[in-house]
């Protein structure tokens, strides 16, 4: 049963973002937060504005606090939606509740909130079609994961998070000889972009190009403060970029943020060769370790070529969903 004392309210101003922060500190050591990690992070006040714009004409609408006894207690955010290529319309929603308040009723209060915001937004935006909440949480996030299968979410896809450290360097093995190596420059990236695309196409968590796509990806990759070209690898044929690795320096270690080859080009040792090189530019630069994550299932054979590289898994990244219909 939820508890009837529990009140919820937008942001007020930018000095709730200190508030967010504080219930991600207190919650860092429970949940076993890996602050080096590629999927995770403690969240500061600077990454909360970036995640969770205030807006005072639109009174930031998608994230609610939850106060009890005067007290910030926890907070909940439906952070987007977008369409994946199967035609499901997905709604992510992430809930975080301070230790000390756990087990009573919080979560669940939060969770139902992130529900009826959902609905509201699907008929805001007459979506159509099949429909589905989604949650994603760590395998060390045991209390959130709890409460999300108990309202009936089951996992359908598992991410593994892996790390290298210390970083291997090994000599990088040749590119098939039509391929060069070469760093990103402004006319690689929409062949960088349709190369990600391609690689990734037949992914059921894809979603189709497109401009904004497209755009999202640039400014997410390569307009990033900690954007370094000279750490990314590409392989280019005839003009083309046929293979990816992007990487940059984060929270103290090296993150390798994507690797992916051109469906025309795999299984020629591309992945490896670019991965390599990145790597060896990470330890270049005094990194005692790299992050990365991928399907856990190795069903391309990501996660083979990532442990011949040196990479361990850390933990489990759970990606939870529940149809609309079901609520």
């Amino acid at each position: 049963m939820t508890p009837s004392n529990i009140q919820l309210r937008p942001l007020v101003d930018e000095s709730d973002y200190t508030v967010l922060e504080a219930i991600h500190l207190q919650s860092q050591t429970v949940d076993q937060v890996d602050p080096h990690s590629a999927r995770e992070a403690v969240l500061t006040v600077d990454v909360l504005k970036r995640f969770y714009p205030f807006d005072s004409t639109v009174n930031s609408p998608n994230l609610q606090i939850a106060m009890r006894d005067g007290q910030v207690v926890g907070y909940v955010q439906v952070l987007w939606g977008w369409r994946e290529i199967t035609g499901v319309y997905v709604f992510l929603h992430q809930g975080y509740v301070s230790p000390q308040w756990r087990g009573q009723g919080i979560g669940r209060r939060l969770l139902q909130w992130a529900h009826e915001r959902i609905y509201a937004l699907a008929a805001e935006k007459n979506i159509t079609g099949p429909k589905t909440f989604a949650s994603n949480v760590s395998s060390t996030e045991r209390a959130c994961a709890r409460l999300v299968e108990h309202a009936g979410y089951r996992i359908m896809h598992t991410l593994t998070d892996m790390a290298a450290a210390p970083i291997g360097v090994k000599p990088v093995r040749p590119l098939p000889a039509a391929c060069q190596l070469a760093q990103p420059a402004p006319e690689h990236l929409h062949s960088i972009y349709m190369t990600w695309k391609a690689a990734y196409g037949t992914n059921a968590l894809s979603t189709p190009p497109s401009e904004s796509d497209e755009r999202n990806f640039i400014t997410e990759h390569f307009e990033h403060p900690c954007y370094d070209p000279s750490l990314c690898s590409l392989a280019v044929a005839d003009g083309q970029v046929v293979g990816v690795v992007l990487a940059q320096i984060r929270r103290g270690a090296g993150m390798i943020d994507e690797v992916c080859v051109h469906p025309d080009w795999q299984r020629r040792g591309i992945a490896e060769a670019l991965l390599q090189n990145s790597l060896n530019q990470l330890a270049a630069r005094n990194m005692a370790q790299a992050r990365l994550y991928t399907d856990a299932e190795n069903a391309a054979g990501a996660r083979t070529l990532y442990e011949r590289t040196g990479f361990r898994e850390v933990k489990q990244h759970y990606f939870y969903r529940k149809p609309l219909d079901e609520a």
